[in-house]
């Protein structure tokens, strides 16, 4: 999606990841993008070509398994939103992103019949977006604030809530023993996916 001017390459090193790449790439790790709960950081996310086709694979997995109860799509479709994490320099790139993944979750609710949209799930999209797409550069673990990088991890509670947990990413990608390294192994695994493909 867009071309990238010759200076913008130059200056950041901008160049988006074509769709056979980012297909090849899922295919490397396809169990994972079947599972609405598996969680995918790209830290290098751009305006969101890799996330955008994980989400879409996932939604596909949601409206398969809970097409029947606008409820239940509601819920997990969410779950599914909240299991990406991108990275990304520039805010111009993060702002596409967050759109980007905004509009296909928010367009998969015209599969099912008679839904009538709900604005506070809509606002709590996007409100996980923005925790979730952060502008930061990932080599330094810092936000724009020159502050550490925190993700949140997401999880159902109840019908109608989800807990919140704040990690660092340089935590996160640090020798951390905790059993909370969830989004570490897949960092991990989209390095390698990174190296495989270059």
């Amino acid at each position: 999606m867009g071309d990238v001017s010759k200076e913008r390459i130059e200056k950041y090193g901008e160049v988006f990841t074509s769709p056979e790449i980012v297909e090849n790439m899922l295919k490397l790790v396809e169990s994972q993008t079947h599972r609405i709960d598996s969680r995918f950081l790209e830290p290098a996310c751009g305006n969101g070509n890799f996330l955008e086709a994980v989400l879409r694979k996932k939604l596909e997995i949601v409206y398969s398994m809970y097409r029947a109860s606008a409820y239940d799509y509601e819920r997990y479709s969410i779950l599914a939103v909240s299991s990406i994490y991108g990275i990304e320099l520039l805010e111009e790139n993060v702002l596409i992103c967050r759109d980007r993944l905004f509009d296909l979750w928010k367009s998969s609710f015209k599969r099912l019949r008679r839904y009538k949209f709900d604005e506070n799930l809509s606002k709590t999209c996007q409100f996980i977006l923005e925790k979730n797409i952060i502008c930061g550069d990932a080599l330094s673990m810092t936000n724009v604030y020159g502050k550490p990088i925190v993700f949140s991890e997401w999880s159902i509670v109840t019908a109608t809530t989800m807990q919140r947990r704040e990690f660092r990413y340089d935590d996160l990608m640090g020798e951390d023993t905790r059993s909370d390294r969830s989004l570490l192994q897949y960092t991990a695994e989209i390095r390698r996916l990174w190296e495989y493909v270059n």
